[in-house]
């Protein structure tokens, strides 16, 4: 019998291939004769291009190479953010007019798209029925229930004088 190969190559798939030379069809795939000289030894773990130009940061995994998207999101609310896979560009298009958005504003609700940005909704309700707080839309906050100073309200307790206070002979025997 005559090895096909010195012994220092890999014979793979019927060919005789030199060490460290990697497969055609894979960046992850290479000849390691001290591992294998039959199989093509995976580098699992190794940066890689995986020739994807929508990819980035391609790693090595089990014996394929893999990409992380790229981040095509432009942080605006009413454009749809895709790659272009011919290219790797990042492109924006104007959302569905009517669509629903996020205005950022926590004081409203309902905002939609309008040629291509995010109409601010109406204002929302934050009345909470009751009259011992003054109740209002904070801007950054949302809707918010301060205690109403100065105002006599009925708490409806008769435990506290129906005022939001003990009487008078509940605290002195306090």
């Amino acid at each position: 019998y005559v090895a096909p190969c010195s012994p220092a190559n890999c014979f793979i798939d019927g060919e005789c291939v030199e060490p460290g030379a990697y497969r055609l069809e894979s960046p992850c795939e290479l000849c390691v004769p001290a591992v294998s000289v039959s199989l093509w030894t995976t580098t699992d773990g190794e940066i890689c291009d995986d020739g994807d130009p929508c990819t980035e940061e391609g790693r090595c995994q089990e014996g394929r190479c893999i990409g992380t998207p790229v981040n095509c999101d432009d942080g605006l609310p009413c454009t749809e953010n895709r790659c272009d896979s011919s290219t790797g560009e990042c492109l924006a298009e104007a959302s569905a007019e009517g669509e629903s958005c996020d205005d950022g504003d926590p004081c409203t609700q309902g905002a939609t798209c309008v040629e291509g940005s995010c109409a601010s909704g109406a204002p929302i309700e934050c009345e909470d029925d009751n009259p011992c707080t003054a109740s209002a839309c904070e801007e950054g906050v949302g809707c918010v229930h301060p205690p109403a100073d100065g105002l006599t309200c009925e708490d409806g307790d008769l435990c506290t004088g129906g005022a939001g206070v003990p009487p008078a002979s509940v605290r002195a025997a306090s």
